[in-house]
């Protein structure tokens, strides 16, 4: 059992910090907007794509053409 004034010091810590990381969260997108233009986060969210698609395909091409034995080992 908890004495009372510890329960609602834990909810209002709690409902602090959650308050406190939206306003974090909040400020940090309000930076970064005003840093790149829309046309340049779309550029580089799909850059961050293109490569990881590429780091996905390049191994697992290279594994369908070697032997089975050669790439169990590697891993």
């Amino acid at each position: 059992m908890h004495p009372d004034g510890l329960e609602q010091f834990e909810d209002d810590a709690v409902l602090g910090f959650a308050a406190a990381w939206a306003v974090v969260v909040d400020d940090f997108y309000d930076h970064v907007e005003h840093v790149y233009q829309p046309t340049t986060l779309l550029l580089l969210g799909l850059g961050g794509l293109l490569i990881a698609v590429a780091d996905a395909f390049l191994p697992a091409g290279w594994a369908a053409r070697t032997r089975t034995a050669v790439a169990l080992r590697t891993e």
